[in-house]
């Protein structure tokens, strides 16, 4: 196996173009353990994380972009970025996990589970797809075909994901459940975000979704329905959780019970409406 380290976004697409047995690394927290249990190799492993293009948080006139090398533990730690998005990442895995893997790699693992997914499809996000060829930017919610597979192509690499200027706004939060505190992939992960209106306090737009519930994070747009227009009390929130319940299709699995799955998001989502809805700042 060699080993390439790029200097350059356009060094990586052209390697990417020539080789038809890569794969790209950046934290190696996914990919090292992948290898290790399957026993293969790429013929070439092409590190990314020397690419400064590929690196950081910064301030755009659509909104915020971030570098897809970015670090779990910098989003974690930046207080620009919505609470859902911060909290997410901040429950990836370990200290030693979140300082090297990076959102990029969360995003293209295609983990139903993955803590990130959920933030990102609440908040509309955008992915940029690169390669020799052009460019393409597409939603979050459209990336994930089912676990593992994504629409990225071959010669395409995730470098930016951008969260437009609506969605830094408004309301957001996070609730996941594992078998553990720490260094645990969630049992089930849910994210909201909304925005009321300053006059009538009434929900102008809200978004849901729901993680390791389906064979992709999902959107809850019968429960969003539910809701939009609306100042909820106890009762409503609670239909609006059963409706989320009806919504998903869990399964059994080493780390849960389809059943368990079921309960346990009313649950979470009871608990972050009560919190964004009495303390909308908090996180």
């Amino acid at each position: 196996m060699q080993y390439f380290l790029s200097a350059t976004l356009n060094e990586l697409l052209l390697v990417l173009d020539s080789e038809s047995n890569s794969e790209i690394i950046a934290g190696g927290t996914d990919l090292v353990i992948i290898m290790e249990e399957s026993g293969k190799r790429p013929e070439k492993l092409i590190d990314i994380t020397n690419i400064k293009e590929l690196i950081g948080i910064k301030e755009e006139k659509f909104g915020i972009s971030i570098g897809a090398v970015t670090t779990i533990a910098k989003l974690a730690a930046n207080n620009s970025l919505p609470c859902c998005l911060r909290s997410g990442a901040a429950s990836i895995g370990s200290p030693q996990i979140r300082n090297v893997g990076t959102i990029g790699g969360n995003i293209c693992n295609a983990s139903p589970s993955g803590d990130t997914l959920t933030p990102l499809i609440c908040l509309n996000a955008d992915l940029l797809l690169q390669s020799t060829k052009g460019e393409r930017l597409i939603s979050t919610e459209q990336f994930f075909l089912g676990p593992k597979k994504t629409v990225l192509k071959k010669n395409e690499v995730l470098s930016e994901i951008r969260i437009g200027n609506r969605y830094l706004s408004g309301s957001s939060g996070f609730r996941m459940i594992g078998q553990r505190n720490g260094q645990v992939i969630s049992q089930v992960n849910l994210a909201v975000w909304l925005k009321r209106s300053a006059e009538s306090g009434l929900i102008e737009e809200i978004r849901i979704a729901a993680g390791s519930v389906a064979p992709t994070p999902i959107r809850i747009i019968e429960a969003e329905e539910m809701l939009c227009g609306t100042n909820p009390g106890a009762k409503l929130i609670f239909q609006a959780a059963r409706s989320v319940q009806a919504c998903i299709t869990p399964i059994n699995d080493v780390r849960s019970t389809a059943e368990y799955r079921q309960d346990v998001i009313i649950g979470l989502f009871s608990d972050i409406m009560s919190q964004i809805l009495k303390e909308p700042q908090s996180c």
